[in-house]
C-alpha cells in the first residue's frame, strides 16, 4: 500500500512533508487528526497528483468542526478518500518481444477521523481506515488506525502521530506488514514566516527521515514554500539510478528538495507542489479547498 506513505495535500508536500505539527487544513485527516480541532470552519478538499511513470492519485476530504467557532479548539470529525491508479502495464508469460496484453493496478482507502480537545491548547485525534489494493485480478484488503496529539504554545506548535497501526496485508500468497511509523515535529509562526521541522521513524527501516519546511507569506493572497526531506542510503542510490550504472547527474541535483505556492482568495485556496524524484522524473501535486 504505497498510497499510505504518499503525502496528502500540496500544501504539506511543498513543505517537505513537515506538517504533523501544522495540520491546519483538511489534510490533517492524514497528517495528524488532532489538528482538525483547530480549523476555523468546515472545509472541503480535493487533490489531483500527476505522479511518476503515469501513476495518478486523486483525493477528497471533508472536515466538520462541532460547536461554536469562538477561536478555541473544538471537537471535529472528518472523512477522506484516496485513489491511486496505473494502467497499461505490459503482461508477459515469457521472454517475448511483444506483451501478451496489458493490465492495471490501483490502491484505494477510505477513512473517518475524530478530534477532541483535552484543554484549550491540547487536542488529540484518531483515524480509522480501510483499504484495498488491486493488481490485475488479484486483490487484498486491510485496515489500520492513526493516533495524533497536538499542543499549541503561543507561536509554537508541537505535534506527533502514530500511523498505520494494523495487521499485515496478505496479497496472493505473500504477507507484508503495513508501513507503521511515528512522526513528531515542531513549528513556529513568526509572520510572515512559518517554519517546521519533523522526524519520522518507519518500522523496519534503519534510517529515520528528517524533514524541514519554510513558508513565506509574500502577500495577502500568496504564499511561497520550500522544503527538504531525507531518504535512506538505499533509496538515494535507487533514485540516482545506481543499479543501472547512472552517476546521479543533473536529474538528481534537486533530490530531496520540494517547492510550491499557495493562493488564497476569501474562502478558496489553491496549492501546488513540485517534488523531484531523480532518474524517475518529478511529481506535481495540485489541491483545491473551500472553507464555509
Amino acid at each position: 500500500m504505497p498510497l499510505l506513505r504518499l503525502g496528502f495535500g500540496a500544501h504539506a508536500t511543498a513543505l517537505g512533508s513537515a506538517f504533523t505539527s501544522r495540520a491546519d487544513d483538511a489534510s490533517a485527516v492524514y497528517w495528524n487528526p488532532a489538528g482538525m480541532s483547530g480549523l476555523p470552519s468546515r472545509e472541503v478538499f480535493a487533490e489531483h497528483d500527476l505522479y511518476l511513470q503515469d501513476v495518478s492519485i486523486n483525493r477528497l476530504a471533508y472536515v466538520h468542526p462541532l460547536g461554536a467557532g469562538d477561536g478555541h479548539a473544538r471537537k471535529a470529525f472528518g472523512v477522506s478518500l484516496s485513489y491511486l491508479s496505473l494502467n497499461g502495464i505490459e503482461a508477459r508469460s515469457g521472454n517475448t518481444a511483444q506483451p501478451d496484453g496489458t493490465f492495471g493496478a490501483s490502491d484505494f482507502y477510505g477513512a473517518a477521523s475524530y478530534s477532541q480537545p483535552l484543554s484549550e491548547n491540547l487536542t488529540v485525534g484518531v483515524t480509522g481506515k480501510i483499504f484495498q489494493q488491486n493488481i490485475d485480478s488479484d486483490r487484498a484488503t486491510g485496515y489500520a488506525a492513526d493516533f495524533g496529539v497536538l499542543q499549541r504554545l503561543g507561536r509554537f506548535r508541537l505535534g506527533a502521530a502514530l500511523v498505520n497501526l494494523g495487521p499485515a496485508m496478505k496479497f496472493a500468497n505473500d504477507s507484508s506488514p503495513l508501513p507503521q511509523s511515528l512522526r513528531a515535529g515542531a513549528s513556529v509562526d513568526y509572520a510572515p514566516v512559518t517554519a517546521s521541522v519533523e522526524t519520522e521513524i518507519v518500522k523496519g527501516e534503519s534510517d529515520p527521515i528528517y524533514k524541514v519546511g519554510v513558508e513565506y507569506a509574500a502577500a495577502a493572497m500568496l504564499a511561497l514554500r520550500v522544503g527538504y526531506f531525507s531518504r535512506s542510503a538505499a533509496a538515494q542510490s535507487a533514485l540516482k539510478g545506481g543499479a543501472l550504472g547512472a552517476d546521479g547527474g543533473a536529474a538528481t541535483a534537486l533530490l530531496g528538495l520540494t517547492a510550491g505556492i499557495g493562493l488564497r482568495v476569501t474562502r478558496y485556496a489553491f496549492d501546488y507542489a513540485f517534488v523531484p524524484y531523480g532518474e524517475l522524473g518529478s511529481a506535481h501535486q495540485m489541491s483545491l479547498s473551500v472553507r464555509f
